[in-house]
């Protein structure tokens, strides 16, 4: 780069030539930052920035789609702090790209894991990031498919908003284009040999941009369209992927899900449900917290893999979310009081969310040991403390329990017999009340760890 600045020097007959301003920037920015995905060159200023100072990040968060309302309880719906999507880095970088790839008619593919918000942020571009750049120019037709969508509905969904253009050929009213947004791109009924027709759908339309009316038979040629889908994938590959006929027509970008981009959004969610905590060090103990979970995910899914008849064991973010509303959903009066506390409501939560769905006993000993062990670990709490759950295998995390006054939801009750007196009263009021509906139970010891197994999923 020197060469050239002299070269140009003794050509004009100048001294010296002056360095761009927005070079100069750069080299102050790769200082700062690690590398060059770090940073974006801002047109409306001429200079580069960081990927941080993106106008999108200073927004706030916005209302989220990965909870309903029906989903929250509503201690969570009074803060509200589910309800939100917050922008990261992350995601400012990849609007950016998806941004220039859909206008460039490229066909894209957001890749994710599942519940990770990658639906979301394709919708955001589509309907409110594109529009507000490009006005009206792009008409967006939403593609849904399901496990049992047939390709004859889905051609027809691809060919409802086209208009005829001349004999043979078709499209979007002049001067507009049309991306067609996919959701889950890999589901649609699959033949015996696991291929899907809706995908040979999109491969004739990459390939020959033309498919068969379902009438005539005859080839339409379809113009001026291209794809923005969403595909989920697992760590454990438990969802299916593209084949290599039906990938090189696809642009592809992976949803972020590393450790800096959750940690943003939980710090966020955690801000919001600790305002009303009194206890400063409890408070203080959500940053390791978050850390606890999300080592537990990538611990869990190292440790265990889901099979066709075990499901249950899939562990993803869905579940981090989870952990993280239950602890939202705490009573103001039982807000804990030291980072015991803390420990003891998170453990009571992932054991909620992860070991509750498992019947065998030394698996729910297993995973309940990887819950303690991962709290331990980062909050750096002795065993010997004798504060943590001691019964691995059967912690009866309860608020059925009112022999203590004031005692908080999320500590265990280590003896099932102090329960069935207040079952037995609760269920002979229940016979008083619908004598009609009378519930001919035992409360064997069985029968209430089910009882509080319902309570606590509630």
């Amino acid at each position: 780069m020197q060469e050239f600045g002299e070269l140009g020097a003794e050509l004009s007959g100048a001294s010296s030539i002056e360095e761009p301003s927005f070079r100069l920037d750069l080299k102050e920015l790769l200082e700062a930052t690690p590398t060059m995905l770090d940073v974006f060159f801002d047109l409306d200023k001429n200079r580069w920035r960081p990927w941080t100072e993106m106008p999108e990040l200073h927004h706030g968060p916005r209302r989220n789609q990965l909870h309903s309302r029906s989903e929250l309880s509503d201690a969570a719906a009074v803060n509200g702090c589910f309800y939100d999507f917050v922008p990261t880095a992350d995601t400012a970088r990849l609007s950016f790209l998806m941004e220039g790839l859909i206008m460039a008619k490229i066909n894209l593919v957001l890749v994710g894991e599942a519940s990770s918000g990658k639906s979301w942020l394709m919708r955001n571009a589509l309907t409110e990031q594109l529009p507000k750049a490009h006005g009206t120019r792009l008409v967006i037709v939403p593609v849904i498919l399901y496990q049992n969508s047939v390709v004859s509905n889905t051609q027809k969904d691809f060919e409802a908003p086209l208009e005829k253009r001349r004999k043979g050929r078709c499209g979007p009213p002049l001067g507009k284009n049309i991306v067609y947004f996919v959701e889950d791109l890999t589901m649609g009924k699959k033949d015996k040999h696991g291929r899907s027709d809706v995908l040979e759908l999109l491969r004739q339309l990459s390939d020959f941009g033309q498919c068969y009316d379902l009438r005539t038979v005859e080839a339409k040629r379809i113009e001026d369209v291209s794809v923005a889908a969403t595909m989920t994938c697992s760590p454990n590959n438990s969802f299916p992927l593209l084949g290599g006929r039906h990938a090189r027509h696809f642009a592809f970008l992976g949803y972020p899900c590393g450790t800096g981009h959750l940690t943003d959004i939980f710090k966020h969610l955690s801000n919001s449900f600790t305002q009303s905590w009194t206890s400063t060090s409890a408070k203080g103990a959500m940053t390791k917290i978050i850390e606890a979970t999300i080592g537990l995910k990538d611990k869990y899914n190292r440790l265990v893999k889901s099979t066709a008849n075990r499901q249950m064991y899939v562990f993803n973010i869905r579940h981090m979310y989870r952990i993280l509303h239950g602890m939202a959903c705490l009573s103001p009066r039982s807000s804990p009081k030291d980072v015991y506390d803390v420990a003891r409501l998170w453990n009571a939560e992932a054991y909620r969310t992860l070991v509750d769905r498992v019947e065998a006993r030394d698996e729910k000993r297993m995973f309940a040991a990887i819950i303690r062990q991962e709290v331990e670990r980062a909050l750096q709490l002795s065993p010997a403390a004798g504060r943590l759950p001691t019964k691995s295998g059967r912690p009866y995390y309860t608020h059925l329990w009112k022999g203590e006054p004031g005692r908080a939801s999320y500590v265990e009750l280590d003896k099932v017999k102090r329960l069935r007196p207040f079952l037995a009263e609760q269920l002979a009021e229940y016979h008083d009340q619908h004598p009609e509906a009378r519930v001919s139970i035992s409360l064997f010891d069985f029968m209430i760890e089910y009882i509080i197994k319902v309570v606590r999923a509630l």
